[in-house]
């Protein structure tokens, strides 16, 4: 089983694509100061059927977006939120050639069905003692575009960094407000989808009793579900499976035995 190999990387999947003047590296070096603070951030997992929250920490790595990770299924090494880095000052660069790529992507992304996703707008500051614009006004342009176009029905789906690359307050509060947004949306996408499989195991459960019933398969899944456990630093959780998993593999020895399973 192919996760059993990648989990022990033990970090959640974020991807990130781009459109703008600087190449990949520009890009992959501001993903990766985004994992990092990501990785420093405690975020709260909500459990489902009134358990107990958890306080963790949301140790991630950011990717470059290919087909072959959104084909990824599997609970550890799927990418759970997705980011677009926007770097563009100019109306008609954004009209010809980065509005087609941020549709390109948006079109990639709605065949893997529910994704999570961000625009993130780089935007260098420049204030003037005339107009004491917040942004460059074309900047400003190209934000209310977005916002219009792609993320009217939410508004957070969009977000402005101020001085990406400076080490200044303005600078660090808007990592900060990224990385609070990125995080929470991330937890939640991750919650949900865990529950929905926390389901498909108790389902698989159920139908132990059935001559179909293949206990090989459910240990896998439930084996999954443990490892996405661990790798989110909720170890208890994850000795609930491995429990559960003994008891029924003892059940199972005993059934066999009496011609029960």
């Amino acid at each position: 089983m192919s996760c059993c190999i990648e989990k022990m990387e033990n970090k959640t999947t974020l991807t990130f694509s781009y459109a703008g003047d600087g190449d990949e590296n520009f890009y992959l070096t501001l993903s990766s100061r985004l994992a990092e603070m990501l990785s420093d951030y405690t975020v709260e997992w909500k459990h489902t059927y009134g358990r107990s929250t958890h306080q963790l920490k949301l140790r991630s790595k950011v990717l470059p977006l290919n087909q072959v990770l959104l084909d990824r299924k599997d609970l550890i090494t799927k990418p759970y939120f997705h980011v677009f880095w926007v770097d563009c000052t100019d109306t008609n660069q954004y009209t010809y050639c980065v509005r087609g790529k941020i549709m390109l992507w948006l079109d990639q992304l709605s065949k893997c069905g529910n994704v999570e996703w961000m625009l993130i707008v780089l935007v260098n500051d420049v204030l003037t003692r005339i107009t004491k614009a917040k942004l460059p006004l074309k900047k400003s342009a190209i934000v209310d575009k977005i916002k219009s176009e792609f993320c009217h029905k939410n508004s957070d789906r969009i977000q402005i960094l101020h001085e990406a690359t400076k080490e200044t307050t303005k600078s660090t509060e808007s990592w900060q407000t990224l990385v609070a947004k990125v995080a929470l949306t991330t937890t939640r996408s991750m919650e949900n989808q865990v529950s929905a499989y926390e389901e498909k195991v108790r389902s698989e459960r159920e139908r132990r009793n059935e001559k179909s019933w293949d206990f090989c398969t459910y240990f896998l899944m439930q084996e999954e579900l443990a490892f996405m456990y661990e790798m989110l630093g909720m170890f208890n959780s994850a000795l609930v499976q491995y429990d559960e998993l003994d008891a029924m593999f003892t059940q199972y020895i005993v059934n066999a035995k009496s011609g029960g399973w």
